[in-house]
């Protein structure tokens, strides 16, 4: 099957990457491991009447094999710059993903790992991406 639940052991561990990144609010996470996915991790925003039903917020998508063929310190980057595109209103209470089509992260996520630790994690994702095509 394409889409299943999420092993316990790989939740925990970006669950980890989730506490030391700090976002502002608390977010109820919904896991999948999908194989279809051409990366490591994406994450959506649960439209509310499935929020409430999942009682969740934000959908995470995982490619096991990804995450099992990248090394941890690049996981780590992958997951910290698709937390980094969720933005949150305060104000309002509410809060969106920024998907915006093209490798996005912010400064923080390059000060935090420097520009070429980031740029290796991206680029490995997409070698493996690429190694995975080659097979099929």
């Amino acid at each position: 099957m394409a889409i299943e639940k999420l092993n316990d052991e790989v939740v925990e561990d970006i669950e980890k990457i989730m506490l030391n990144f700090n976002l502002p609010v608390s977010m109820r996470y919904y896991y999948q491991d999908n194989a279809k996915l051409k990366r490591l991790i994406k994450i959506s925003k649960i439209p509310d009447h499935y929020a409430v039903a999942l009682e969740a917020d934000i959908l995470v998508h995982v490619n096991i094999e990804y995450f099992d063929a990248l090394d941890e310190d690049i996981r780590t980057i992958l997951i910290e710059q698709e937390l980094d595109k969720i933005e949150f209103n305060l104000d309002k209470g509410t809060f969106k993903i920024n998907s915006t089509g093209r490798i996005n992260t912010s400064s923080g996520i390059i000060n935090k790992y420097t520009y070429d630790n980031v740029y290796r994690a991206i680029q490995s994702e997409v070698e493996f991406t690429q190694q995975q095509s080659d097979k099929d």
